[in-house]
């Protein structure tokens, strides 16, 4: 029986100094380098993000184009004094289509100020590298925010395009002309009490932009920073 007991006990040793031996040949996994960040999930992050301007944000730049381009085509210029002021009535007393020009903002702020165009393209221009460093800081973890910069992305490049490529005179769209264009506004809504009586004109790029500020808003208080290893 002693000698069973021994016999064992000696194995036991033998498996744990052979265990020490393989740990101490096993090389273990170099230790992250100061600085370097890994960030999870951050390539399916990327496709999600991708998959969104693709199927979200060339859309309704298109639609924005399209019924910008629709309006130039049917409604007399701005700049025409006997066109000024046409309109067509949607919703009786609410809701009107017409032909504005617009070198400001969202909703016709700063219209008409010295060197708006390029001012504005440049905040425009500023606003997309500022959304491409934040994304890459991980800054958009949900699906809120990244909605958000789709909707963003497209209502910048919308307005831009105007003001890049449309004709002053005409509307006209790549018609020889650069950096002397408008932003087309045709939407008009009044509802009958402050501040809609009347809201100012916009387009479909200043809804998105203003769809994406909301948004952005509500993901601060719902989402989660995406966490980081160091």
């Amino acid at each position: 029986m002693d000698t069973l007991f021994t016999y064992r006990l000696r194995t036991l040793q033998k498996s744990a100094i052979s265990n020490r031996y393989s740990a101490l040949r096993t090389p273990s996994a170099p230790p992250p380098l100061c600085g370097q960040i890994e960030r999870p999930n951050r390539h399916l992050s990327i496709l999600s993000m991708l998959r969104l301007l693709l199927l979200l944000t060339l859309p309704l730049f298109i639609a924005d184009q399209v019924t910008k381009s629709w309006i130039v085509a049917n409604f007399p210029s701005p700049f025409d004094p006997a066109g000024y002021g046409v309109e067509r009535e949607i919703i009786p007393g609410i809701f009107w289509l017409h032909h504005a020009a617009n070198t400001g903002v969202a909703f016709g702020m700063f219209n008409g100020t010295a060197y708006a165009n390029y001012a504005f393209t440049f905040v425009s221009l500023a606003a997309l590298a500022f959304i491409i460093v934040l994304h890459r800081q991980g800054a958009f973890p949900g699906w809120m925010s990244r909605l958000a910069v789709a909707l963003l992305v497209s209502g910048i490049f919308g307005n831009l395009t105007d003001r890049l490529f449309r004709e002053h005179a005409t509307g006209k769209l790549f018609n020889g002309t650069f950096f002397d264009g408008y932003v087309v506004d045709f939407l008009r809504f009044d509802f009958g009490f402050p501040p809609f009586n009347p809201w100012p004109s916009f387009n479909v790029a200043d809804s998105c932009v203003v769809c994406a500020a909301i948004l952005l808003a509500l993901s601060t208080f719902l989402e989660k920073p995406e966490e980081q290893k160091i």
